[in-house]
């Protein structure tokens, strides 16, 4: 009986020595999250969304994700760190009508901020700008 549990603990030894040692140098265990591109806000930019807290400013700074869709399936991320507590989104695409979302995520623990939805209709698309206020609890 003790040579069977020797031959099992000498086979379970040698695979994790095997499975451990093919394991290419390069590869990396923990995995990776791709970055997000830092935002670059711009005036003349059609589409503005701010995330304003409600209170006088508990954070000295925050830094969300910011996550634009559209009805078409276009969707894009970025990375943007408040001032003064404001968020402020600027964003410049070929905009056609239709339903967009706009999500607003602590970027540390994904907890959402805030999110707006809205319809771009033809007259909005006529505009220079188009702007959007969301309201977010910052003091917790």
């Amino acid at each position: 009986m003790k040579s069977s549990i020797k031959s099992i603990l000498v086979l379970v030894f040698t695979f994790s020595m095997f499975s451990c040692s093919t394991m290419l140098e390069s590869e990396n265990v923990v995995p990776y999250k791709a970055s997000i591109p830092v935002a670059k806000q711009a005036d003349n930019e059609f589409l503005k969304v701010y995330l304003q807290p409600t209170e006088a400013i508990c954070n000295d700074v925050i830094v969300v994700e910011v996550e634009l869709i559209n009805s078409s399936g276009y969707k894009h991320t970025e990375s943007i760190t408040s001032v003064n507590g404001v968020v402020t989104f600027t964003h410049d695409h070929e905009f056609t009508g239709g339903g967009y979302s706009v999500y607003f995520r602590n970027i540390s623990t994904n907890e959402l901020f805030g999110s707006t939805s809205f319809y771009l209709t033809q007259s909005d698309l006529e505009k220079d700008t188009f702007s959007k206020t969301v309201i977010y609890n910052n003091c917790y």
